[in-house]
């Protein structure tokens, strides 16, 4: 069912939003009564995330992931939270939450309008048809798409048959999907992320707050949400390692909270229970979203247990781990029905075989940064350009705050809590170093190094995070001391030069100018007692600003975007033949078509785009090898159009290989090419390819 026409998409965008913010702002006073401020507004987000999140699941699992259905179901959250919040009574004591000095607001609309500026740059880039990311165009918003156009979310998408990216966990998708499904267009994409930063600085606050210390835990996380190593690859993007950022600040910020030095209801009390399933949703969406951070999760999961208190630790675990199930199990349950195994990676554990696909042969040789540590070569190359690229001119410092923030945190930190994130912390960096990829490239060549720092990111804010709760902020000196060390580093990463050249700058200043007013105003009217009312305006002012401004945009972005291809790739007319497209079955062969991928979806996104393959046990896909057997498949699909190109050398990137599907289908009087440029065709499918007529070798 369309909600295309009138009233505008933007209408049904925003009160499904309103509806879900509805039912979570009635279901956190049920669930952490007597919590306030921003820590009551963290609890809020992740509450109307999670919500999203489980509705879009239910309604995927039945196939109903369509625009109306989710509204309909919003309203339905709405009204039972509503519901339950009248018949549950509140709590009969409320603690009112701190006030924050003038010179801390200060600090905070500072930073907001520096990061939002930054990041919105590069959301605009993307509205005036700059060219996303590779990641993006390969598997995120195609995983998207096909979530939007099937309305299900348990099939297991054919992206390209040598990698296993169709099986990864895909909440941060399922949200763009989501958006797709109501508006019937990815408009809300570019923006998306610049959401999840808001998160990300809302929970670096809170962090802080429970050890007086909110605004030093902001501009920690600040050190690297302005760096290259997010700003650039996230920002305006459909990349998520901004959203496992956020989910796992929030999680450890909810958890400081509940279980910090200022802790309110006590160990038993209903708030730190309700808490406690609450940083299990965010947990949740971190594993949800990105594979390593299974690790760092688990720690969590452990360490809240051994800090719980005696008496509470069974029901600890069970609302941990059933906020964590509720965002996070989905896939992996998928990937265990349709590979046998819900972490197809793994073939073996220990003497254990595993069933699954056939390893998958991947872009680039999968070294670690481990296998390098001892390189002198290879870090005088690779990794010491790729570190200061990323994290700035001071990257050592950033790195050992971080590092100091971890140790200090497990060995000293100022509440049992704070060693259990610490130790988290700690453990995702150690998974970093041992990630497949993460040095990823030929022997001696880690060429996606510096690209793939983006995996240990969250580990750095999150250690960064924790230095307040540490003895070294122990005291006044010792804050501003930290204050002097974290400003260097974020003020050494940020690239001034680049900002004044930028045309969309002025854009991007006008709009953190915005959001910060708006912020500041909802403050100043909370703290004349309209704590509701301040919200709700602000956020209603902010979305009718934002949808009055964006929707021109959106416009241009859908008639701009994806006039260049990646280098190399030859794919550039096919992606100008692909906007006229629509409702088309498309099949792909060449992986540089398949890694490029998005496009190929069409303006309103009604083209279906698959790679053929040959299928085998436990869902797994190999190239085809023969004119006969790929004939074969196109008459067995029902295709309407092909795009043949080039496939993907792992050993020379920038010099793909010849593919033979482009001639066995030249060849054959079903097929008609519409479009040539080198290597890349475009074919419409006339009728029968007939595989009995292959020519011979």
């Amino acid at each position: 069912m369309s909600l295309i026409g009138a009233p505008p998409s933007a209408i049904w965008l925003l009160l499904f939003a309103a509806l879900v913010g509805l039912a979570a702002w009635s279901l956190r006073p049920v669930l952490v009564p007597g919590w306030g401020g921003a820590s009551a507004r963290l609890v809020e987000v992740v509450l109307a995330i999670s919500l999203v999140i489980v509705l879009a699941e239910v309604l995927g699992l039945i196939g109903l992931l369509r625009g109306a259905w989710l509204i309909a179901g919003a309203g339905a959250l709405a009204l039972g939270a509503w519901v339950l919040a009248r018949w549950r009574p509140r709590a009969t004591s409320r603690a009112a939450a701190p006030h924050a000095a003038a010179w801390e607001l200060a600090v905070a609309g500072l930073l907001g309008f520096l990061l939002i500026a930054i990041w919105m740059l590069g959301a605009l880039r993307i509205l005036d048809g700059g060219a996303m990311d590779f990641d993006t165009l390969w598997y995120h918003l195609p995983l998207a798409a096909g979530f939007f156009q099937s309305g299900s979310v348990t099939a297991i998408q054919h992206l390209d048959p040598i990698t296993l990216a169709r099986f990864y966990p895909a909440d941060s998708e399922l949200l763009h999907a989501v958006a797709m499904a109501i508006v019937h267009r990815d408009v809300v994409s570019p923006l998306l992320n610049v959401g999840w930063l808001g998160v990300a600085m809302l929970a670096g606050w809170c962090l802080g707050r429970p050890f007086g210390a909110a605004p030093l835990s902001l501009l920690a996380v600040s050190v690297v949400l302005g760096a290259r190593v997010l700003a650039v690859s996230q920002a305006g993007n459909a990349t998520n390692d901004i959203v496992v950022t956020a989910a796992l600040l929030s999680a450890a910020a909810i958890l400081a909270t509940a279980f910090g030095p200022q802790a309110r209801g006590g160990a038993e009390g209903t708030a730190t229970r309700g808490a406690v399933l609450v940083a299990g949703l965010a947990a949740g969406i971190a594993a949800g979203t990105k594979l390593n951070l299974l690790v760092p999760v688990a720690v969590l999961t452990v360490g809240l247990v051994l800090i719980a208190a005696r008496g509470t630790r069974r029901t600890t675990l069970v609302l941990w781990l059933g906020g964590v199930l509720a965002t996070g199990v989905l896939w992996y349950a998928r990937n265990l029905f349709a590979a046998g195994n819900p972490l197809p990676w793994l073939h073996t554990i220990g003497p254990l075989d595993l069933p699954g696909p056939d390893n998958a042969q991947g872009l680039r040789p999968a070294f670690t940064v481990v296998h390098y540590l001892g390189d002198g070569d290879v870090w005088s190359n690779y990794f010491l350009p790729g570190l200061h690229v990323e994290l700035g001119d001071l990257w050592p410092a950033t790195i050992g705050l971080a590092l100091v923030g971890m140790v200090a945190g497990i060995v000293r930190g100022a509440a049992p809590v704070v060693r259990v994130l610490g130790g988290c912390a700690l453990a995702g960096a150690a998974v970093y170093l041992v990630t497949p990829l993460s040095a990823g490239g030929v022997e001696g060549q880690p060429v996606v190094f510096a690209t793939n720092l983006r995996w240990l990111a969250p580990f750095l804010v999150l250690g960064l995070a924790l230095l307040p709760a540490t003895p070294i902020a122990g005291d006044r000196w010792g804050r501003i001391a930290i204050a002097l060390l974290l400003i260097v580093p974020l003020a050494a990463s940020l690239d001034l030069g680049a900002w004044g050249s930028d045309p969309n700058l002025a854009a991007a200043v006008l709009v953190a100018a915005g959001l910060v007013a708006c912020w500041g105003a909802a403050v100043a009217l909370s703290r004349w007692g309209r704590a509701p009312l301040a919200v709700g305006a602000a956020v209603a002012l902010a979305a009718i600003a934002a949808a009055a401004v964006y929707v021109p945009a959106s416009r241009d972005y859908l008639d701009d975007r994806f006039r260049t291809a990646p280098p190399g790739s030859g794919l550039e007319a096919a992606f100008g033949w692909a906007k006229g497209v629509g409702g088309a079955h498309i099949g792909l062969a060449g992986t540089s078509a398949a890694f490029s991928q998005y496009p190929f979806y069409g303006t309103d996104l009604s083209s279906s785009v698959t790679y053929p393959a040959l299928r085998g046990p436990h869902d797994s896909l190999t190239p085809i090898p023969s004119c006969r057997a790929w004939r074969a498949a196109i008459d067995a699909g029902h295709f309407d159009y092909l795009v043949t190109a080039p496939r993907f050398d792992p050993a020379h990137p920038d010099r793909p290989l010849p593919a033979p599907e482009g001639a066995w289908t030249r060849t054959s009087s079903g097929a008609r090419e519409v479009l040539r440029t080198g290597p890349v065709a475009v074919f419409r499918v006339i009728g029968p390819l007939d595989p009995a007529n292959c020519p011979r070798r």
